[in-house]
């Protein structure tokens, strides 16, 4: 045999290998570390509390919004979907305006003139707040991003979800929350 085939061989039998064994540690570490605030199941109690940083540097709490139906999202600038799935929640935001409801989304990892910044030449006018070190990411086990949390008036967990979300999704989720503490 020929050199180069054998070395094509042997380099192709590497890559394949290297492959499995990346998705077998992704299998394992998704299983391990589950998205899941507090380890709490959708409609069980309140999530806990935190204060983080608005893009002006003013402290914004998750209690400032008791009574409200919340959309917390786990994002960075970084990250595909995340950027993705922004200009749906900027839909959101404008079309939500007139009620009770407001959405929080998180930056996990970043410094604030990165995020402001990004956030700035995109026009994204909902409230964005940073965890730059990562605290309240990692209290709430938020492993892979994007991360939505929705929460109820009540503050439990009506619906978490990993990954993209597309306005449709978004609605199908803050419309009954809306409705149903209305009521």
């Amino acid at each position: 045999m020929n050199k180069p085939v054998l070395l094509g061989g042997a380099i192709l039998l590497l890559v394949l290998i290297a492959g499995y064994i990346a998705n077998q540690n992704g299998a394992s570490s998704a299983e391990a570390a589950p998205t899941v605030v507090y380890g709490q199941e959708q409609g069980e109690e309140t999530v806990a509390d935190f204060t983080l940083l608005d893009l002006s540097g003013n402290p914004v709490s998750l209690t400032d919004y008791a009574g409200k139906v919340v959309y917390v999202n786990f994002w960075a600038t970084w990250c595909k979907w995340c950027k993705k799935e922004m200009p749906d929640m900027e839909k959101i935001h404008q079309a939500y305006a007139d009620e009770d409801f407001v959405i929080l989304a998180v930056s996990v990892g970043e410094e604030s003139g990165k995020v402001e910044s990004f956030i700035g030449e995109h026009g994204y006018t909902f409230k964005v707040l940073t965890d730059p070190d990562k605290t309240v990411a990692e209290a709430y086990r938020v492993r892979p991003i994007p991360v939505s949390v929705f929460l109820g008036r009540d503050g439990r967990i009506a619906h978490q979800k990993l990954g993209y979300m597309t306005e449709e999704e978004m609605k199908a989720q803050i419309d009954p929350l809306l409705a149903e503490d209305a009521a």
